[in-house]
């Protein structure tokens, strides 16, 4: 019993210390600034902003979102069309290798629908035409109230 626990203690050690020799390798997939902006009252639709950053050799196609707190989710982005901004779903979104992509306000962005009751942090899940899938928790924000 004691050489176990011996055993599991050098092990720990060494695990720390290899851990400490060098950086850690970045994340296949990095977001930031991971933010949803909640409902106004009387109405279900939620907005979601990001930054994406592919730290891989590979491209990726985003195809699309999910979450267990809302209905659905699109992507969509806002263009112009002569005096006026109208928004577009966009069926997918690429984001090569080394590049950061922004879903930001008047630009791409998260539609979300059904998603009154909405807590402090909302766990959403991106798919990609490649099989990939990327898991983060977004905060949440109240409308007028930018974090």
């Amino acid at each position: 019993m004691r050489a176990l626990l011996r055993l599991a203690v050098v092990s720990g050690l060494v695990v720390g210390l290899l851990a400490a020799c060098g950086d850690a390798p970045p994340q296949a997939v990095r977001f930031e600034s991971a933010r949803i902006r909640l409902p106004v009252p009387g109405t279900d639709k939620a907005v979601g902003y990001f930054q994406m950053t592919n730290n891989t050799d590979e491209v990726i196609t985003l195809v699309g979102v999910r979450s267990g707190n809302v209905r659905s989710i699109e992507m969509h982005t806002m263009i112009r069309e002569g005096d006026m901004m109208r928004m577009r779903r966009l069926q997918t979104v690429e984001v090569q290798p080394d590049e950061t992509v922004e879903f930001v306000p008047g630009g791409r962005h998260l539609m979300m629908f059904g998603a009154d009751g909405l807590g402090d942090r909302v766990d959403l899940v991106f798919n990609s035409v490649e099989g990939g899938e990327y898991r983060h928790t977004f905060t949440t924000f109240l409308p007028g109230n930018s974090p």
